[in-house]
């Protein structure tokens, strides 16, 4: 192929092109349009029309945007973009999400044309629930430089096709002499990746444990990885640690071949043997066989990219709060959906809350949901049930272990309202903790604290027991003892091995031993009662003709529902409890004070009932 096609080799009197990966000195998330200039020998006007054209050259596709002649109209001087340009049409929507990384990536590719050289690339694998932010009037570039810094990596056009990648150390090429050089300080080993918002101190750092001597590499606000930074900064720090460079300004020939991101080798004024990285590289044709890499003068360099500081303190622990408010109307199916909601996030624990409201044209449902919570502790309050077992625990064979709700629970302080009644059994769950690391200094220390009430009678025994395999925590209430939802806490948990494993059991005579409330949290003190972190609260409400019925997922098969005729309580769909005009109809009732059935009254006394005449 000749430099460039339909282009006389005589006719070319200057080729000089660009190849950069750095942009405001940062090459994380960069996607650079590269120039290049092209000067022809025109006398016959015959090269004109190649501006707004695409040109096939040995140094790849170019796009000529601009063509101005010179010289007395003699010669003419192509300004060119490379095969980025293609990227510079406004962004569309390409693909259907949710989708990865990398499909999303592929989608844009094939939209604009242009092949894409790597389909597997580090963190192509995110799954984006929803499309990532993109500004108004944004660009297909801009999106590709939101995926590149997702990757902890950049774009570049090798060889016609798009290539998101990272520095490449493998290889490095021999410089054997120079023109001219210029060089600065070595800069030290990437050891930190820092993913943050901009100045607000609110990131998250990798590894958790900093180095004694951090010099960091960070990247701020990118949109792909707003919510799934925890997901992705690992990968990108096994990509980046150990990167090390030396800031240079170099010339030479014989790199023709050479792509800014590879690894030269070369001996600076002192002989001393310096290894780094090209960030640019600037070529120009020399004349002569322009497959000759000899034929090329180049300019090779590195800048000393953008150094932050951030305070590590604070890094992974800031809470993350993203607030929504939509309304949707869909006319033609008579369908009004209104939601707010609210996630926050707080190291690995994520919370979310919304209400929803969803009408047609015969119903309406309202929806509340709280989710999430900083319980170590799954299913706390034993709320779901698989085959009448609580998930998340192991339960024995004999004996047995009954959750209900209690309203004299909840009158004596309980949160969740939920009691867990442990008669001659054993139930354990083990949980994931921190282990203590010998050594580290106090502040250091991951402690944990446990809390609950307990609601026992004489007859029996009956414990609770933390246990990390070395140690043992225990809340032990023994035959004779009675209480009456008294609040206990376990503080100070140290572990020393990555699993806590808690066991309650009773003896066979128990007659009540009830628990409300459990509670594994870090830190040394007591928290009130919340659900773990993933696990659901929630509401629904359906109005139609035939009244309101009320739905909650932690009382599971049980369902409430108000008509003219009265109200109705359901559990696994038989009729549980009724309160009609005709009277109340339940498998039990609590009275507080007296019931009155004209002419006689029954009230409570101390030792028993009193019948006495209505006044």
């Amino acid at each position: 192929m000749p430099l460039i096609d339909g282009v006389n080799d005589a006719d070319i009197q200057k080729f000089e092109i660009d190849d950069s990966i750095v942009s405001d000195n940062q090459a994380i998330g960069s996607f650079n349009l590269n120039t290049a200039t092209i000067k022809l020998i025109n006398p016959t006007k015959r090269y004109s029309s190649l501006k707004d054209q695409w040109i096939d050259t040995l140094m790849g596709k170019l796009y000529v945007y601009e063509a101005p002649e010179a010289q007395g109209d003699v010669t003419i001087e192509l300004k060119c973009y490379d095969l980025a340009y293609k990227f510079d049409l406004a962004y569309e929507d390409v693909i259907e999400f949710p989708a990865t990384n990398g499909e999303w990536l592929a989608a844009i590719c094939a939209h604009v044309g242009v092949e894409l050289a790597t389909p597997e690339f580090t963190n192509s694998d995110l799954l984006l629930g929803v499309q990532p932010y993109l500004s108004d009037g944004a660009s297909f570039r801009d999106a590709v430089k939101e995926i590149a810094g997702s990757s902890g990596g950049f774009a570049q056009i090798i060889d016609n096709k798009l290539h998101v990648k990272w520095f490449d150390g493998e290889n490095p090429t021999e410089l054997a002499d120079w023109f001219s050089l210029t060089q600065e300080e070595h800069v030290d080993p990437v050891n930190v990746v820092v993913l943050g918002r901009g100045d607000l101190e609110d990131n998250i750092v990798f590894p958790t444990e900093t180095p004694e001597n951090p010099h960091e590499l960070r990247i701020d606000d990118n949109q792909v990885l707003f919510q799934l930074e925890r997901e992705a900064i690992e990968a990108i720090y096994n990509q980046v640690n150990g990167f090390e460079y030396r800031v240079f300004n170099l010339r030479f020939i014989g790199l023709k071949n050479l792509k800014a991101g590879q690894k030269v080798r070369y001996r600076d004024i002192d002989g001393e043997l310096v290894e780094t990285f090209v960030m640019t590289n600037s070529l120009s044709f020399c004349g002569g066989d322009y497959n000759n890499p000899d034929a090329w003068e180049s300019t090779i360099s590195s800048v000393h990219l953008n150094e932050t500081s951030t305070n590590y303190k604070y890094a992974g622990s800031v809470m993350k709060s993203i607030k929504n408010t939509e309304a949707k109307v869909d006319k033609t199916n008579q369908r009004i959906e209104m939601i707010v909601s609210e996630q926050k996030q707080l190291e690995d624990q994520m919370n979310e809350s919304f209400t929803k409201v969803e009408q047609n044209i015969t119903s309406v449902v309202t929806s509340v949901q709280s989710s999430g919570g900083s319980n170590l502790i799954r299913n706390s309050a034993m709320y779901f049930k698989e085959s009448g077992k609580p998930t998340h625990w192991e339960v024995s064979e004999t004996g047995n272990v009954q959750a209900f709700q209690s309203a004299d629970a909840s009158r004596q302080g309980s949160l969740s309202g939920q009691v867990i009644r442990v008669l001659g059994a054993t139930v354990s769950q083990e949980i994931r903790v921190k282990p203590d690391n010998a050594g580290l200094p106090e502040n250091m220390k991951t402690y944990y604290t446990f809390s609950c009430r307990v609601q026992k009678e004489a007859v029996g025994d009956g414990s609770i027991v933390f246990s990390d395999g070395h140690q043992e925590w225990k809340i032990e209430l023994g035959n004779g003892e009675v209480v009456g939802w008294q609040e206990y806490v376990l503080e100070a948990i140290l572990p020393l091995s990555s699993s806590l494993t808690v066991t309650i059991s009773t003896s066979a005579d128990a007659e009540i031993f009830d628990i409300t409330d459990m509670m594994l949290a870090v830190g040394n003190y007591k928290t009130q009662w919340t659900q773990a972190n993933g696990e659901l609260a929630n509401m629904q409400v359906q109005i139609d003709s035939n009244g309101m019925e009320v739905h909650s997922s932690t009382a599971s098969g049980v369902a409430s529902k108000v008509n003219h005729r009265g109200i109705t309580v359901k559990e696994n769909d038989k009729v549980v409890a009724e309160l009609t005009q005709d009277g109340l109809v339940a498998k039990k009732a609590e009275i507080a004070t007296g019931i009155t059935m004209p002419p006689l009254q029954v009230r409570a006394l101390n030792d028993g009932w009193a019948f006495v005449p209505t006044v």
